[in-house]
């Protein structure tokens, strides 16, 4: 099985997606309608100007504790959900765009039964933990990074504009996360020449290691998507049936690059699952094979070169030039 062939079988995030958007809005009509008591148009608009991060600011919380903070959090919050569900459509895009642009499936297809053993289900979607556990370690290290540098932007903002301009802690809060992700209502402003200064510095500071970590959020599917697919592809090697499917495919002879009909390399096992991988594509292979061909052409047409060695990765061809003759020979190096 082909990574394009696994894009056609895996069941699809975005109602995951979906479900995250309806609750982002029922978040929000709850904060607007009984916190802040607007009609319901009103709500709407103040959702959608935040959840764009427009912020007109014609429509702004209350001045109470509890309503800055739940509009702190709803924007915070409601900004990084929507990066994440931003990031599970666009993978949900490419698969759809792969389908509609690949160009019929020449790859060996094997059978679609694949053991889930090693892995986990987040968000919809199974994560491979078997071939890429560097990448999944990896890939949490960075979100906790990315989530401990906001948490410690929006600390410094709340400290520093809590002492500067004497507001209470959730007016200073309320301003630094308006202020990080760009809504910027314009209810809350900085009054003197000091806190302009930091704000300034704070703007640039602030709204780039949030703007980091939100890009970071919504790679995760888009990512999770890249090694899901190929642990699949790498995990179906486990059977007889699967082997004997891989000796009757004929992309590897089309190519040239097989020597034995019984039995296949190292080497070739690897360009092939290569290929499934989408890693290289099988016209830059061709290239390469032609290009392997122009220079063999070359060398033996010339007396002048006495040996050569090539580590050439689409294998198997040795050239003799005594007698001007060509034979195969199962080997990774090209000699005169």
């Amino acid at each position: 099985m082909s990574v394009k062939s696994i894009r056609q079988c895996r069941f699809s995030p975005m109602g995951f997606a979906v479900l995250m958007l309806i609750l982002y809005l029922f978040i929000g009509l709850i904060i607007g309608m009984k916190l802040e008591k607007w009609n319901f148009t009103n709500t709407m608009y103040y959702i959608v100007s935040t959840l764009t991060t427009v912020g007109y600011g014609d429509i702004v919380s209350n001045s109470t504790p509890v309503s800055r903070i739940s509009t702190a959090l709803f924007v915070f919050i409601g900004v990084s959900f929507i990066g994440f569900a931003f990031g599970v459509v666009v993978s949900q895009l490419l698969d759809s765009a792969d389908v509609d642009l690949d160009p019929p499936n020449q790859n060996l297809t094997l059978q679609q039964s694949m053991s889930d053993k090693g892995s986990m289900s987040f968000c919809g979607m199974r994560i491979p933990m078997v071939f890429y556990s560097y990448e999944l370690s990896t890939m949490r290290k960075k979100l906790f990074d990315s989530w401990i540098l906001v948490l410690a932007t929006l600390l410094v903002g709340t400290l520093c504009m809590s002492i500067l301009e004497d507001w209470p802690i959730d007016r200073a809060f309320y301003w630094s996360c308006v202020t990080v992700t760009t809504v910027g209502f314009g209810d809350v402003t900085p009054t003197n020449d000091i806190t302009k200064w930091f704000s300034i510095g704070y703007m640039i500071f602030g709204t780039v290691c949030v703007a980091r970590s939100v890009t970071f959020i919504a790679s995760i599917p888009l990512t999770l998507r890249k090694l899901r697919m190929r642990q699949d592809v790498m995990s179906q090697w486990h059977n007889s049936e699967a082997i004997q499917t891989l000796l009757k495919a004929d992309t590897l002879s089309r190519l040239g690059l097989r020597d034995h009909e019984k039995f296949i390399s190292k080497s070739e096992f690897v360009i092939h699952l290569l290929l499934l991988l989408d890693s290289v594509k099988e016209r830059d292979i061709n290239i390469c094979c032609r290009h392997y061909d122009m220079i063999a052409s070359d060398i033996q047409r010339s007396r002048k070169m006495e040996t050569l060695e090539v580590n050439d990765c689409f294998n198997r061809k040795r050239f003799i030039s005594e007698d001007d003759t060509v034979t195969r020979a199962p080997t990774n190096v090209v000699t005169i």
